[in-house]
């Protein structure tokens, strides 16, 4: 019987390896379920170059060497031809609003209103001049006028012959037409500019008696705009290619010292006096010219006060 029994037993079938029980499968699926969760960490064997850099900040800190974030201030406007007609008008607004135009159109050749520019020039000193002849009257309505208008041309021409040399040493390469030119340019700009301190001239040389003073605002007006009107030249014959403008600075030096002392050769221009139209006899230098103004205005004042 025991040999029976192990016979059958034997002869029973095993169940398939595969077959699982219900409890099983519900197990292996919770399993499953738990793994497919949670997050999918890096492989062990990524590299270092692989992993994602940290942003660059350069750029943010130092915004100078971003070109998209350059500002518009930084951008430098070319000169540009002026191609329609140059007229008076059109002439001194490129002047006083962008000059380098009128210089790149000046060495291409272009023509400029020669007549126009100099009447506008004469005319705007010549009204200076009858403001301050309008400090004392008289013959210095007309006198004054005269000696400003021609004073400031002559000055130009005297001090024409050394721009150009100066500028040869600056090594530009520019011709003589070139620089008559641009200098006409400047002194029209000067021109302009005086315009417009015209009327605050008019009011005190109406208004006020001191000669000293009158004569201290007329300085000043003339430092300033004489000023612009140079730097107009300076930035001229940077464009023409100068590679030094140490000499055009000490021409710059000259030549105001020229426009400070023709006032005083031709003296009177701010008051009244009973000496001839142009005082050539006696030589002064500028500055004792002024010294003796003002010793001489306030010994006036005190014994008008007296």
């Amino acid at each position: 019987m025991n040999q029976e029994n192990k016979a059958t037993e034997d002869n029973t079938p095993n169940p398939p390896a595969s077959e699982k029980s219900p409890t099983q499968e519900a197990d292996t699926q919770k399993k499953e379920h738990t793994e497919n969760s949670k997050p999918k960490s890096d492989s062990p064997n990524k590299t270092e170059e692989d992993k994602p850099s940290p942003p660059d900040n350069t750029q943010q800190a130092n915004p100078q060497t971003n070109p998209v974030k350059k500002e518009a201030t930084d951008i430098k406007r070319e000169p540009t031809l002026i191609k329609e007609p140059i007229t008076l008008s059109l002439l001194a607004q490129r002047l006083l609003k962008e000059p380098l135009d009128v210089t790149h159109s000046v060495t291409r050749n272009s023509k400029l209103p020669w007549a126009a520019l100099l009447s506008l020039t004469i005319g705007a000193f010549a009204l200076l001049g009858l403001i301050f002849g309008m400090f004392s009257g008289g013959h210095q309505l007309w006198a004054a006028p005269a000696k400003i208008a021609g004073g400031i041309t002559f000055a130009a021409i005297i001090c024409l012959p050394s721009l150009f040399i100066f500028t040869c040493l600056c090594k530009a390469d520019v011709k003589l037409k070139t620089i008559i030119a641009i200098l006409t340019c400047a002194i029209c700009i000067v021109s302009l500019l005086l315009l417009g301190f015209i009327p605050i001239l008019w009011l005190f040389s109406t208004t006020s008696g001191s000669v000293v003073f009158f004569g201290f605002l007329a300085l000043c007006t003339w430092i300033i705009c004489l000023s612009i009107g140079l730097s107009f030249i300076n930035k001229s014959i940077r464009y023409l290619g100068a590679k030094s403008t140490f000499p055009l600075t000490v021409w710059f030096l000259i030549f105001s010292l020229v426009t400070l002392q023709l006032p005083t050769t031709l003296r009177p221009i701010i008051g009244e006096t009973e000496e001839d139209f142009i005082n050539l006899k006696e030589k002064k230098f500028f500055l004792n010219h002024w010294t003796d103004l003002m010793f001489k205005d306030d010994f006036d004042s005190r014994n008008f006060h007296r």
